[in-house]
Order: structure tokens, then C-alpha cells, then sequence
């Protein structure tokens, strides 16, 4: 048992100095920018459609209390994740055109949430050859929509509800000024269920936009990055920040 135990402490000791390695590697990336001073937990959710990362900018919130969210939205299921939810202990980059997320899982892998365009087309590369395992260690995700929210959600209460679409789910766990304590009140939690934002900002033929809301639904800040063949769409009342298909246009 003993023998065990030290084992699984070496093993822990050499990946965290691999990771360690690994991320000075990727700070090198003049491209990168690096969102944390040191690694910290993340959570991972497979939402189907939609991959969410909920990360925290503040070191004293509690355990299950979450102030960035990150969601990458694409036509199809994100099979490359098999777990609905994960817990990390993660450091945080963004491309300078924050068309790009990189998260890197301490365990060793590297989540790339890449909008899928030809001017991102060469990152997935660049990134693994700056890596000991090469593409191995790379997950490459890639969606047509890449929202950033920031505000404050309860992973505890994020549980409680089946993950089928990300902005659902933050709508439902966020714990606002208003909504503190909403797990415990009697809600229609349908009222929180996501719907396809009104243009406040954006619309048809914009790449990106941003919202802010001093009474919000889903978060109080988002903005969001689309690819070509969608806009961007945000909505302060409920800050929701998405990606729509573009109309086709006949003739």
C-alpha cells in the first residue's frame, strides 16, 4: 500500500512538471496570452452542441462558484469529449483574436476551442510542436461560435440540471444579486430556458459583438466571436451573447 501510494505520488510529481515544461513552451507563443498567474480549477461540460468551460478570475470564491464562462458552439456533437462534466486543474491562454481559447489540463492535454476558419486552420500545429507529445496532447474543437461571459454561476446547482445546451445552463445556475439563493425559492425555471436572443447589438453581416447588463438572466457581461456564414447576435436583458446561421439570400 505504502508502495502504492508512492508511486502515485511520483507520477503526479513528473506530470505536473511536465505541464510545467509544456506551459512555458506555449507562453512563447507570441500569439498567446496567458489569463491566469498559475494553473487553478476549471470545469468541463459537454453540452452536446455546445462545450462550456467555467473558470475563476477570483481566487476567493468558494469551491463551486465560477466567474468566467467560456462556450464554443458548433453544428454537431463534440465527440472528442466523452465526459458530460470534469473537474481540471487548468491554465487559461487566448489567441490575441480571441477566436482561440487554448485551455491546458495539468493531466497533460490540451483543449483548443477554435473557431473553424481558414485563418485558424494552422494553430492546432502550432501549438503542438511546441509540445513533449506533439498532437497527441491536443484535443482540436472546433465551432462556428466562441462566447466569453463573465458573472457568477453555482457548479452545485449546474448539476442538477441535464446539460443540453450551455446558455440553458448558465441561465439556470446563475447566482446574481437578485438570484443569490434562487435554488432554494419556488421559480419556473422555464422563464430561465434559453431562446434565441434579440439583436441589441450585432445582426445579420456582424462577425462579433458584446452585452452588459445590470439585471441579467445569464451573466453580466458577454461578447462573442463568429465565423464566416454566421453573425453575431447579443441581447443585454438577458446577456446572452450567440451566433446565428446567416439567412440565404436569393435571388
Amino acid at each position: 500500500m505504502i508502495l502504492l501510494f508512492a508511486l502515485m505520488v511520483l507520477s503526479c510529481s513528473k506530470t505536473n512538471k511536465n505541464s510545467e515544461l509544456d506551459s512555458k513552451r506555449l507562453d512563447d507563443i507570441g500569439e498567446l496570452r496567458k489569463m491566469r498567474a498559475s494553473p487553478g480549477k476549471m470545469v468541463l461540460v459537454n453540452a452536446g452542441k455546445h462545450l462550456l468551460f467555467l473558470d475563476k478570475t477570483v481566487d476567493t470564491l468558494a469551491d463551486h462558484i465560477y466567474d468566467r464562462a467560456i462556450v464554443l458552439a458548433s453544428e454537431n456533437q463534440f465527440e472528442k469529449v466523452r465526459v458530460k462534466n470534469s473537474l481540471l486543474n487548468a491554465q487559461l491562454y487566448y489567441f490575441n483574436d480571441e477566436r482561440t481559447v487554448v485551455i491546458q489540463d495539468y493531466e497533460g492535454k490540451i483543449y483548443l476551442l477554435n473557431l473553424d476558419e481558414e485563418g485558424t486552420a494552422d494553430r492546432p500545429g502550432l501549438i503542438a510542436r511546441k509540445l513533449r507529445g506533439g498532437q497527441d496532447q491536443v484535443i482540436d474543437l472546433k465551432g462556428y461560435g466562441l462566447t466569453i461571459m463573465k458573472g457568477r454561476w453555482d457548479y452545485n446547482i449546474m448539476r442538477m440540471k441535464n446539460p443540453n445546451n450551455a446558455f440553458a445552463v448558465l441561465n439556470y445556475s446563475y447566482v446574481g444579486p437578485q438570484m443569490h439563493d434562487h435554488a432554494n425559492k419556488d421559480m419556473d425555471y422555464a422563464e430561465m430556458e434559453f431562446r434565441v436572443p434579440r439583436c441589441d447589438s450585432g445582426g445579420i453581416g456582424s462577425e462579433s459583438c458584446s452585452a452588459k447588463s445590470s439585471n441579467p438572466i445569464g451573466g453580466v457581461e458577454c461578447s462573442v466571436k463568429c465565423k464566416t456564414g454566421y453573425y453575431a447576435c447579443c441581447e443585454n436583458s438577458t446577456t446572452n451573447c450567440t451566433c446565428q446561421k446567416e439567412p440565404v439570400v436569393v435571388n
